[in-house]
């Protein structure tokens, strides 16, 4: 499916789309930039057989008790990951908080720019990080 301008049912326009099998391709640097966010936050160490080190390991923080130490332990991890592999992503700032005292998950938000552009800042949200 591909499409440089539709319009939908109420006569509104929609922005270039392309899908390919199960994926929307990313026309933008800032698009592409969030899903690369998106799977380095979400890829455990050793997941990508020729970048054993690519990764947050969040997941397998998640079976630990959460506790300040950890969803510490997250966000420092999260920086320096981001460091080695996405070197042009400007973090301005990571939140990483548990859903509820109940369960093992947590909700992480990461706002961010890139280091060319000194307007647009961007954020992405993983929620219910640790349902499997």
């Amino acid at each position: 499916i591909s499409a440089s301008s539709l319009t939908d049912s109420n006569g509104l326009h929609e922005s270039k789309k392309s899908v390919q099998g199960d994926f929307t391709l990313s026309y933008t640097t800032l698009e592409q930039t969030k899903s690369n966010l998106r799977n380095l936050v979400l890829t455990n160490k050793g997941e990508r057989v020729m970048h054993p080190n690519f990764g947050c390991d969040v997941y397998r923080m998640m079976f630990e008790q959460i506790t300040p130490n950890i969803l510490l332990k997250v966000e420092k991890e999260i920086k320096r990951q981001v460091k080695i592999w996405l070197g042009y992503v400007n973090l301005l700032k990571i939140e990483v908080a548990q859903t509820s005292p109940e369960v093992n998950r947590v909700n992480i938000a990461i706002w961010f720019a890139l280091y060319n552009d000194t307007i647009n800042k961007e954020m992405i949200t993983i929620n219910n990080v640790g349902t499997l």
